[in-house]
């Protein structure tokens, strides 16, 4: 695992605070959104990263949350 996340460039982020709040405040917004889904996409939102995912909601939620 390790060596993928170096290899892919990809940052593992610790859940703070400001992300925990950031996410339950995208599952009140929007009903049925899972916690990891909200944990993943508050990151990218407070990161401003990328988010790629092949969910279409999620994407939909995420292009709603950056506006």
């Amino acid at each position: 695992m390790e060596g993928f996340v170096e290899d892919s460039g990809t940052e593992i982020v610790a859940i703070d605070a400001t992300l925990a709040r950031r996410a339950a405040r995208l599952r009140a917004d929007h009903r049925g959104l899972r916690l990891g889904d909200a944990l993943v996409l508050a990151t990218a939102i407070e990161r401003q990263a990328e988010l790629l995912t092949f969910d279409e909601r999620l994407r939909r939620i995420a292009g709603q949350a950056r506006s």
